[in-house]
């Protein structure tokens, strides 16, 4: 199970192609052209775009906070769907299956009234 959870975390890994340290990056070279742009201006046009700037990098964290959670939420939800799978299977090995019609004490019962018949 181990294996698999770790098989899950590295496609999940590798469906994000960009590393923090490299997201940072970028978001450190848009900081510092804002600024630079926003020395060019005066006035409100500065304050209009420092503050359009401010909500870009809002965006930009809001969004890459949203993908890890999605991501979080596969990585569980995938887990969660091969326990459940690897639980049946177990139980299916196991001979206490349980079906509609036939559930594990029920066959019990059967067995000992088949037993029970084979020696009247």
């Amino acid at each position: 199970m181990k294996d698999f959870k770790q098989q899950v975390l590295q496609v999940l890994e590798k469906s994000s192609d960009v590393s923090y340290a490299t997201k940072f990056q970028s978001l450190i070279k848009f900081v510092d052209n804002s600024l630079a742009s926003a020395y060019g201006l005066e006035g409100n046009e500065r304050a209009q775009f420092l503050v359009k700037s401010l909500l870009n990098i809002r965006d930009f964290l809001m969004s890459d906070i949203s993908e890890n959670s999605v991501r979080l939420s596969i990585l569980k939800q995938v887990s969660e769907i091969r326990e459940e799978i690897e639980r049946k299977e177990e139980i299916e090995r196991s001979g206490f299956a349980k079906t509609d019609e036939d559930s594990s004490s029920e066959k019990f019962k059967k067995k000992l009234f088949e037993q029970e018949t084979e020696l009247d």
